[in-house]
């Protein structure tokens, strides 16, 4: 046996596969072409993997098992708008590792596709199916509520903006306050409590100099001298007009006389 040949004949076999799962991919993206086309948005058709498939392919990696179909097992319909991306599941996909046959599954029916003619029209009865405008029309429902929501988003954001205008011009009025009261400031008796007090000042001090000649009399303090000194005198009369006789008062008088002379002399 030629195993050479057995090797020659599992490349070919994987080429020819690797050009039927080109051939498949080819034909999604002339489909995904026209759809992008679609007047309320951007629609495409893309295999993904389900939650299931997920599982099961996780299984099959944990036993070491390779599984026959590629991991891809349901056909999913998005619609791209302005407000976002949605989608909804159409179909079901099993693809052969090979490339063919593919298996569409919709409104409760199978369709074998083993060629590329075949998944044409099977892609066609898919787009036609009621189902597949039933899924159109959840996409475009959920468009528009998504743009209605954004337009209430956007009044409610216009009508805070508004609103907090509003309230920075009503926060903006009581600032004027702080410049009443700046202006009020040169109307305070401060300023002309000052000169008020230089006035007191200059009061009092023309009120001293008139106090200080009252306070220190030049000439009082010599009378005050004087008089101490004719009270002693008219001590001493007295005490002479004791002591003298009667008879001889004129002599004393006379010396009397005398000494006051002298203390009003100074000697």
């Amino acid at each position: 046996m030629d195993f050479l040949k057995m090797v020659q004949a599992g490349v070919d076999k994987s080429n020819q596969s690797r050009i039927a799962i080109a051939e498949v991919d080819g034909v999604f993206d002339r489909v995904n072409e026209d759809l992008k086309n679609f007047s309320l948005g951007k629609l495409s058709l893309v295999r993904s993997m389900s939650t299931m498939g997920q599982v099961a392919s996780f299984t099959s990696a944990l036993a070491g098992i390779d599984s026959p179909h590629l991991i891809h097992d349901k056909i999913t319909l998005y619609l791209h708008t302005d407000e976002g991306k949605f989608w909804e599941d159409v179909a079901g996909w099993k693809q052969r590792a090979a490339g063919y046959p593919c298996v569409i599954k919709f409104d409760g029916q199978e369709l074998s596709c083993s060629g590329e003619k075949n998944l044409i029209n099977g892609i066609s009865e898919l787009l036609a199916s009621v189902g597949f405008g039933n899924a159109v029309n959840k996409l475009i429902k959920a468009a528009s509520d998504a743009k209605a929501r954004q337009e209430r988003a956007q009044s409610a954001e216009s009508v805070d903006k508004h609103a907090l205008e509003g309230q920075a011009v009503a926060t903006v009025k009581p600032v004027a306050a702080p410049v009443a009261k700046a202006s009020s400031k040169p109307r305070v008796s401060k300023s002309t409590a000052k000169p008020a007090g230089t006035d007191k000042a200059q009061a009092t001090g023309a009120i001293r100099p008139a106090k200080k000649p009252r306070a220190t009399p030049v000439a009082t303090r010599p009378a005050a001298k004087s008089t101490s000194k004719s009270s002693g005198a008219k001590t001493e009369v007295g005490a002479s007009k004791r002591r003298v006789p009667s008879g001889k008062i004129k002599t004393v008088t006379g010396e009397t006389d005398k000494r006051s002379r002298r203390v009003g002399s100074g000697e």
